[in-house]
């Protein structure tokens, strides 16, 4: 079997970047919808602003390059687009956007500083952080994004939500995709009786003894869910049965690891937490993807 080298390439200009986005808003989000680009705002250009498959505004922030500067940008551009909703609506009355909901606040990189990340953490609205690959095959191009896991904020644990599980699966409008999550759920609880599973702001997350194994984020078409494997959490795009099977013996194995160390005492109560994926999987600010 022959397999094709892939190279990793860079973007000269943010406009190349925002080009690919534009005719391809998918790669970003299924359902994702381009209002407008280069929006002027009072501090600066907006860069896209979307609206997702449920109807909320998307406020987008592209970077070629790693900048901590782009975590205060967008949050200006988040409050412009916040403080000037009726100005929207005049501006775009062809869209059907649901104003009643919360925008959205998203950054995209080709990779983020722990400094982000952390600060990320704190944020209200919460930002979802997106990192991209371009990449070449031979004469083609390609491009993945991916969700970054965010880590916990300390004293995080095991907080009570307004969410259910219910609430959360119930988000997912993909009927197929909203069968499969309840499925899967029942699936990762049946690995063992020790398990809990409690709702999050944005996820489900399954524990151990106050130490999370999974974590589960549900979008409008499909779910991400979260394994901690090794010393780092995995993020996985679920869209059919047999996305879950190929991993599902990763989280049995991350369930019996946690579980082993945990009764031989060589997990500390906020040894797991801390590296705790807040979504980038989070979904949006309101708890939509």
């Amino acid at each position: 079997m022959s397999v094709i080298g892939l190279r990793e390439l860079k973007f000269d200009r943010e406009s190349e970047l925002e080009s690919i986005l534009i005719g391809n808003p998918r790669l970003v989000e299924e359902g994702l919808s381009i209002i407008d680009t280069q929006v002027m705002t009072n501090n600066g250009r907006l860069d896209i602003l979307g609206l997702d498959n449920g109807n909320a505004l998307v406020v987008i922030e592209l970077k070629i390059e790693e900048s901590d500067d782009m975590l205060w940008q967008t949050l200006d551009y988040y409050d412009w687009v916040s403080r000037n909703i009726d100005s929207i609506k005049r501006m775009y009355p062809d869209f059907a956007i649901d104003y009643n909901q919360t925008p959205r606040l998203m950054l995209i990189a080709p990779g983020f500083s722990d400094t982000i990340k952390r600060r990320a953490v704190y944020l209200e609205p919460s930002v979802e952080l997106q990192e991209y690959k371009y990449l070449a095959a031979g004469d083609g191009r390609g491009m993945l994004i991916s969700p970054v896991s965010l880590p916990s904020a300390p004293g995080d644990e095991m907080p009570e939500s307004r969410n259910t599980p219910e609430k959360l699966v119930e988000y997912i409008t993909n009927k197929e995709s909203r069968e499969l999550c309840q499925q899967v759920i029942e699936r990762v609880k049946s690995i063992g009786a020790s398990i809990q599973v409690l709702s999050r702001k944005y996820h489900i997350a399954f524990y151990i003894k106050g130490s999370r194994f999974v974590s589960l984020s549900p979008r409008r078409e499909f779910f991400w869910l979260g394994t901690y494997i090794g010393e780092e959490w995995k993020s996985t795009k679920i869209e059919t049965e047999e996305d879950f099977d190929n991993i599902s013996e990763e989280v049995k194995i991350s369930f019996r690891k946690l579980e082993g160390n945990l009764a031989l005492g060589q997990v500390k109560e906020h040894e797991i937490k801390e590296q705790e994926a807040e979504e980038e999987l989070s979904p949006g600010n309101d708890g939509r993807g």
